[in-house]
């Protein structure tokens, strides 16, 4: 492994973007998952990258609900907006346990997570084997929402319904600007996925 980590230590100089990913998933596919978190909690960032990074790797050690309380508090210090906090906050309840949780508060406030937040919840309840639900949660009416509709019908069987998706036409009326979405309650421990 220490090959790896020197030609993951070469690679950063070129790509300093990705670089943090490399080392610490390298060490969590080999069984050092707790320590590749510590390695990106040191970086001590709250930009995009890292905090995704940080919620990946806590979500892969059964540790989703360490993830929530490390969202709150980069909301409770105004470093994230709410609604860009949404699609990890989802994720990491899923994680939990608590994907109902997670599509009631998207649904308790529809512009929680911009444009893109109905998609990331279908995302969710197809993987977690609920594809009806997943479509029911799109809006054929959104071109932003066409194309994953269009996937979760022809998964389904459904491919007449898919094709007129793509020659829809686009709605002149600009989607709604997110609003920030009401505070999580405490997380306590969530089970390990």
């Amino acid at each position: 492994m220490e090959g790896a980590i020197e030609v993951y230590r070469w690679q950063a100089e070129y790509d300093s973007w990705h670089a943090p990913a490399l080392p610490t998933r390298l060490l969590a596919r080999h069984g050092r998952g707790a320590e590749a978190v510590e390695v990106v909690r040191a970086m001590n960032s709250a930009e995009d990258r890292i905090v995704d990074l940080l919620c990946e790797l806590l979500a892969a050690e059964g540790r989703a609900g360490e993830g929530l309380a490390h969202l709150d508090a980069l909301e409770a210090r105004g470093a994230w907006e709410p609604w860009e906090l949404f699609r990890l906050r989802a994720r990491l309840l899923a994680a939990c346990g608590r994907l109902d949780e997670a599509v009631e508060e998207a649904r308790a406030s529809s512009g929680s997570g911009g444009p893109y937040a109905a998609e990331e919840m279908a995302r969710l309840l197809a993987d977690a084997g609920r594809p009806e639900e997943a479509i029911a949660f799109l809006d054929s009416d959104r071109p932003e929402h066409r194309r994953t509709l269009g996937l979760l019908l022809i998964e389904r069987g459904r491919a007449e319904e898919a094709v007129p998706l793509p020659r829809a036409p686009r709605s002149t009326t600009p989607p709604p600007e997110p609003e920030p979405g009401p505070g999580p309650a405490g997380h306590g421990d969530c089970p390990p996925f």
